[in-house]
């Protein structure tokens, strides 16, 4: 472009002094002004004669544009964009086929991918190790329009997830419904002041979750479901004091989500609210305490109860671009078990840079499931710079107030913690490869946490 730039340089000395000369002949010719044109636009048809295998009244309902309505340029390409990340298309653009002044048609080009799709990933964290994961997605299996889908991650640390979503509403009330079973199985080590005991545990989880939930341009979504759930705990080897159990429970739910980040891993811009109440009820436990491998004790002498309770989770994200390279990201947790005898099944699993597993909570200082607690309050900043290209750069710094709901905590915990990252990474299409330093004031210790690829879990942070 510099090149274009210096050649039309040089030459404008040539056509300014051939303009010069016939100017002074002819004259100089009048100044020619366009006609004004409107800033909005009636639409009088929506024409998509390029539709394959998606519906026009479902397509409709994507852009939710009338016929006969008049609608500004910035609106127009607002509908383009809402339908395009529905991830039905490869391409799609519009044209203005005028009609008279100030009215045209709509004449929409799409291109829309293949109804059956394949994908294949890699992913490694320090938590999960290496896995490899697969999905398999098919449009309008199971009804129109509807999207039906199996996720695996086949690692020493498996997961399982297969879903089927279903539009059953209208541009007006666009209710759909969202069923899922996902299964996972993830050892992790006991701790206790931050110190690894010796203890590994491995715990299996499966649920079926199914909602309905109403989605409003496709950012503000309200919903009710109910999951049905089963974990399991048993140690991976045989030590002096082991715990088994396992506990099958109904987890009715509410949920308000508002969503504009640009992606899901390392956005750009955009804002992220979960609210979350829920109540734990219906639950059916088993818990065995055994040494060499000899029960010992049983549920009621180890205190913990299974009565019904209330569980919220609520998480705030902003993200802030400012000037070209940098971005700064605000995040806001809470979360609590209004209980304080139910910590083996329930309680949130604090440690780690990301959530990879059942009930995590992410927070950078401190090894994965490095502490459980009922109750937590947590606040994180993020800058992250662009060095160059895809190579960026991130300071972390975050600040947790935790199990303010249980009733006795034991002799020398602490409630505050602190910590911090630095991390240096690279965004691929493949996902982020970032490897992270990590310090807590509290553990006092030095520890570095690993992410290659995109992570097979779907929560936000």
């Amino acid at each position: 472009m510099q090149i274009g730039v210096r050649t039309g340089m040089s030459y404008y000395p040539v056509f300014k002094k051939m303009a010069d000369s016939l100017n002074a002949i002819y004259g100089v010719p009048p100044r020619k002004t366009l006609p004004p044109t409107s800033a909005n636009v009636t639409i009088r048809h929506i024409i998509t004669d390029s539709l394959r295998q998606i519906s026009p009244d479902y397509f409709s309902r994507m852009l939710n544009l009338k016929e006969g309505k008049t609608y500004s340029v910035d609106e127009l390409e607002a509908a383009m964009r809402r339908a395009y990340g529905t991830r039905y298309f490869s391409k799609l653009y519009y044209e203005l086929l005028p009609v008279e002044t100030g009215v045209a048609d709509l004449h929409i080009i799409t291109e829309e991918f293949p109804s059956f799709k394949v994908k294949l990933g890699l992913h490694y964290s320090t938590m999960t190790k290496i896995m490899l994961i697969a999905n398999f997605t098919k449009e309008d299996l199971l009804g129109k329009p509807s999207v039906s889908y199996v996720t695996a991650g086949i690692s020493e640390n498996p997961r399982i997830r297969v879903g089927h979503s279903m539009v059953m509403g209208s541009s007006k009330f666009p209710l759909s419904s969202v069923t899922e079973i996902y299964g996972e199985q993830q050892k992790f080590s006991q701790y206790s002041n931050f110190e690894e005991t010796g203890g590994n545990y491995k715990q299996s989880d499966v649920y079926f979750d199914t909602r309905l939930q109403v989605a409003y341009e496709r950012r503000e979504l309200y919903g009710l479901g109910v999951r049905l759930e089963h974990v399991s705990l048993k140690p991976v080897s045989r030590s002096l004091f082991d715990l088994y159990g396992r506990n099958n429970y109904i987890q009715p739910y509410a949920r308000y989500e508002y969503n504009t980040l640009d992606k899901l891993f390392l956005p750009r811009k955009g804002t992220y609210i979960l609210l979350e109440p829920s109540a734990i009820v219906g639950q059916s436990q088993k818990l065995t305490l055994k040494s060499m491998g000899t029960p010992v004790d049983f549920l009621d002498s180890l205190g913990v109860k299974t009565e019904n309770f209330f569980r919220a989770k609520a998480q705030f994200q902003h993200v802030i671009p400012f000037k070209q390279r940098n971005t700064i990201t605000i995040q806001a947790e809470a979360a609590a078990n209004f209980n304080s005898s139910q910590m083996l099944f329930h309680d949130f699993v604090v440690g780690g840079m990301q959530p990879v597993f059942r009930n995590q909570i992410s927070f950078a200082g401190i090894q994965d499931a490095a502490l459980r607690t009922n109750s937590l309050m947590k606040l994180n900043v993020n800058w992250r710079y662009q060095i160059v290209g895809a190579v960026f750069a991130a300071a972390n710094a975050n600040i947790m107030y935790h199990s303010f709901l249980k009733n006795k905590l034991p002799t020398g915990s602490q409630q505050f913690l602190s910590g911090y990252g630095l991390t240096l990474g690279l965004d691929t299409p493949l996902g982020p490869f970032e490897f992270t330093f990590n310090y807590c004031d509290q553990a006092k210790d030095l520890n570095n946490y690993l992410n290659i690829g995109f992570r097979f879990s779907k929560g936000m942070f």
